[in-house]
């Protein structure tokens, strides 16, 4: 019986040296095949782009933004007049129209003030068309984008009034400009470069942005996301699993943790404001806007200053007349802020509304926005929405606010 060859002490040495070489070799040709057909890809993915079966304005999840801007765009008539701020405005806005109709008003698909538009009808003899681009989270860098991405051409509004408060010009919980999800939609369907660089102040979020003007495929990663969600959805459709794919149908519980990975994503039957109701009671938020307020940021707060500068250059170019509201906040809230940020933010804002000729309407008033009419230390409940919309509707009869 034959027997296998055996080595000698120095030919199995050379054979075990040889062996973790080829295997070195073998997983680096692996590594540059893989990073070769990675790069062939991006290629044709570069190359191919415009074939995609893609609308831009669409997105994988269906965020405020998203609701708020495919509403803008089913629009038959110009709106004359655009209301843009955070959920102050945006509250005030639903709780005054639900309390005006006593019917909850749908929060994504609500987009127009019904109690603004009465109002200014009945003090001028005038009817206004509306529109709401107020969303939750709005800093001024997202009025800014919105204002000069969106309210442009036949889109141009004649009028906007912008709800500010404290938190859009410093919130420290906002890791940048960029993060909001108001930047990251309009990233999608508006060239932002010019920006781009300006809202990712820290080292890893520019590296972040050129890594995806290097890649295609990364910095089109969302598109793809959408493809995906987009052909699942096809798919259900076709199977009849489920008819409407725009609401939610999950339980309560299961839909808590889905809200806890994914917050903006909202279904179109999920989150309506009822009328005043005086036996709601007051939510206590100070613990957020603690943390909202915690130190003056100085650097935040001037970049946000500048976003309103640019802002308002690009009204004036565009002969938008641009009205600034200074919301209404509890005296509780205000005491929350670094000693002396609202005065000076308040003395900024009144500062550039002068120079730029626009005009600021300070709303700010305890004595009209008493605690009652508050939900919590900044939201106005649906009193407060009536009486918000009454009194800058009044402000803007006697004033030449509207006039062109």
């Amino acid at each position: 019986m034959a027997t296998a060859p055996t080595l000698n002490k120095s030919e199995a040495a050379a054979e075990n040296a040889v062996v973790p070489g080829r295997k070195k070799f073998i997983a680096s040709s692996f590594v540059v095949l893989a990073l070769a057909f990675f790069i062939i890809l991006d290629i044709s993915a570069r190359a191919t782009f415009k074939d995609w079966p893609i609308d831009h304005f669409n997105s994988p999840n269906r965020s405020w933004t998203w609701w708020t801007m495919q509403d803008f765009r089913a629009q038959k008539e110009k709106p004359q007049i655009v209301l843009m701020g955070s959920s102050l405005m945006l509250m005030a806005l639903h709780g005054g129209d639900a309390t005006l109709l006593q019917f909850p008003q749908n929060n994504a698909l609500h987009h127009k003030s019904v109690l603004l538009e009465q109002c200014l009808e009945n003090l001028l003899h005038k009817h206004y068309n509306t529109f709401s681009f107020s969303i939750a989270g709005q800093m001024v860098s997202d009025a800014y984008s919105i204002c000069s991405h969106v309210l442009d051409g036949k889109a141009k509004p004649d009028f906007i009034i912008y709800g500010i408060a404290p938190r859009d010009f410093m919130d420290n919980t906002l890791p940048n400009p960029a993060s909001t999800e108001t930047f990251k939609y309009l990233s999608r369907v508006s060239d932002l470069s010019e920006i781009a660089m300006r809202a990712r102040p820290s080292f890893w979020d520019r590296f972040d942005y050129w890594v995806g003007n290097v890649s295609f495929l990364y910095a089109h990663r969302a598109d793809l996301l959408y493809l995906q969600h987009h052909y699942v959805r096809v798919l259900f459709s076709h199977l009849h699993w489920i008819d409407d794919l725009n609401s939610v149908h999950a339980p309560m519980e299961l839909r808590k943790i889905a809200m806890f990975e994914l917050p903006e994503d909202n279904g179109a039957n999920e989150v309506f404001t009822g009328p005043y109701n005086p036996a709601m009671k007051f939510i206590d938020n100070a613990s957020e806007y603690k943390a909202r307020y915690r130190s003056f940021n100085k650097k935040l707060f001037e970049d946000q200053q500048s976003y309103l500068a640019d802002m308002m250059k690009i009204c004036d170019q565009r002969h938008i007349r641009l009205i600034l509201v200074n919301m209404p906040v509890t005296a509780s809230n205000v005491k929350l802020m670094p000693p002396g940020f609202y005065d000076h933010y308040l003395q900024t804002v009144k500062s550039m509304a002068t120079s730029h000729q626009d005009k600021l309407i300070d709303l700010n008033d305890p004595t009209v926005f008493t605690d009652d009419c508050f939900m919590d230390s900044v939201h106005l409940n649906g009193k407060g929405g009536v009486k918000f919309f009454k009194n800058l509707a009044a402000d803007l009869s006697t004033s030449d606010a509207l006039s062109q």
